[in-house]
């Protein structure tokens, strides 16, 4: 079955580059990847492959229209099965023929593990950072459980099923829960999740786990989750809104309701740790 890869990219353009190299090392390679830029054209967006065909699709916006973006990418795709995959990753080289084993009609699959490292570290490749982990060597954080068990930062869906669901909700603003909705949304119309048991390397970031630079568009998105679904997603982001004092103790009782903005102080706090970051070195035996 032909594969259409689609990747959102604002300003991680290393990362893009260093994606598109590992993509051409894959086995079977991508029969295309649209590059979804948010953000006005540059050098970079005229790059090609002589692997496979690289086509770049611009959604001009002032902030980060995540679930547009998303939509551009389900819609681009010129062939049955569609991959997502975060510009920050590197997944093994037989990712695809693994997932399009599994990825029937009806159902989306995710990857099982994932290995958060340091950017640094993410452009040694993946040979390199497979020996490293081997040896114990590899300072890294293991996502193998999310509050649901499902991680979406990759993920594989049939072209039918993509657009059965109608795609992400444009009615989300920015970051944060765009894929939750989406998941949530094809769960419901019956679609199952299988997982593929791989490990995917991805750029450690903190600040995912208390999103304090993106906390009203997080707020606004998990309110109408909320609406649309009955329940809040990411609780544990939610709760450290609490510790900060930004939203109240009692929001699954009443509501949302904002008690401050988080400061300048606290913002920049957040995001210095998300490029540094605690990580540990994991033995292998842990990523299995």
């Amino acid at each position: 079955m032909k594969v259409s890869i689609f990747t959102l990219v604002k300003n991680r353009t290393s990362q893009l580059k260093n994606l598109i190299h590992h993509l051409e090392q894959c086995s079977p390679l991508p029969d295309e990847l649209n590059v979804i830029w948010m953000r006005s054209p540059n050098g970079l967006s005229l790059s090609k492959s002589e692997h496979f065909q690289i086509n770049h699709k611009f959604i001009s916006h002032d902030s980060i229209p995540i679930a547009k973006a998303k939509n551009k990418g389900l819609t681009s795709a010129s062939f049955p099965l569609i991959g997502h995959i975060n510009v920050d990753m590197l997944p093994p080289r037989d990712f695809i023929a693994k997932h399009t084993c599994k990825a029937k009609l009806g159902s989306i699959t995710i990857p099982s593990l994932y290995i958060a490292i340091k950017e640094e570290s993410l452009y040694r490749g993946y040979d390199a950072l497979t020996l490293d982990l081997s040896k114990n060597m590899l300072p890294c954080n293991l996502y193998q459980k999310y509050e649901d068990g499902l991680n979406r930062s990759l993920y594989f869906i049939n072209r039918k099923d993509a657009e059965k669901s109608g795609g992400y909700d444009e009615a989300l603003e920015g970051t944060g829960v765009n894929d939750e909705d989406f998941f949530e949304k094809c769960i419901r119309m019956g679609l199952r999740i299988e997982k593929v048991h791989e490990a995917i390397f991805c750029q450690y970031r903190a600040n995912y786990f208390c999103p304090l630079n993106h906390c009203l568009d997080f707020i606004h998105n998990a309110s109408i989750f909320h609406k649309k679904w009955g329940y809040y997603p990411n609780l544990s982001i939610l709760s450290k809104f609490v510790e900060y004092g930004v939203i109240s103790s009692d929001f699954r009782q009443t509501g949302i309701h904002v008690k401050r903005m988080p400061t300048s102080e606290e913002i920049n706090q957040s995001i210095n740790l998300s490029l540094k970051g605690p990580l540990t070195k994991q033995p292998l035996e842990a990523a299995i």
